[in-house]
């Protein structure tokens, strides 16, 4: 049963917030339909974000800086280093970077990457972005790798099988615009990628 919401404006000022928030949690739900329920739900998000800009964090700063290079190749077990075209660095959080290598399969069309995620809590990634767009923000910056994949594409840039992620250590290290990432996984082999941007 829905319960009568009066407003009293003579004692103390409200905002027009405030006054719609007391309304909206003076009213139970139990007996309204699926569709009242929710608009009530939205209203009520509505007038608190209105209400509390303060308390609405910011989103974060995340984005992809990729770039086509000649510069560039990587390394992935029992295959000789092969050359990639376009490397792509996506900003995760401050501190986490995903690095990944892109170039040609062994198969006449098909893609491959070669992707490493590090991280360094002490310092934050090397590119700084905005709505998704990012630029270089520091000439050095080295991270802990935490994870390495490796994927492929057909001609028509839809995935081939499924990619192959593995933990594993090392370190990218980033400086005066190239890249250089090696690391081991727990069979001991050794996956690796360096490059310019």
């Amino acid at each position: 049963m829905r319960k009568r919401c009066s407003v009293n404006t003579a004692n103390a000022p409200l905002t027009t917030a405030s006054a719609a928030s007391g309304c909206v949690s003076l009213t139970t739900t139990t007996d309204l339909s699926p569709l009242t329920r929710w608009a009530v739900g939205a209203a009520w998000a509505a007038v608190t974000t209105l209400a509390l800009p303060s308390a609405v964090a910011a989103l974060p700063a995340i984005g992809r800086l990729a770039v086509n290079t000649n510069q560039c190749s990587f390394v992935v077990p029992s295959v000789d280093r092969q050359p990639c075209f376009r490397i792509e660095l996506t900003r995760k959080t401050d501190h986490v970077l995903r690095l990944r290598f892109i170039g040609q399969g062994e198969q006449k069309g098909q893609g491959r990457s070669l992707t490493f995620v590090a991280l360094n809590p002490e310092q934050p990634v090397p590119i700084l972005c905005d709505q998704g767009q990012c630029e270089v923000s520091a000439m050095r910056w080295q991270g802990s790798i935490v994870g390495v994949a490796e994927a492929f594409t057909t001609p028509l840039g839809i995935a081939d099988g499924l990619p192959k992620a593995w933990p594993a250590q090392g370190r990218c290290l980033f400086e005066q615009r190239a890249l250089t990432c090696t690391a081991e996984i727990n069979t001991k082999e050794v996956f690796s990628a360096k490059g310019r941007l």
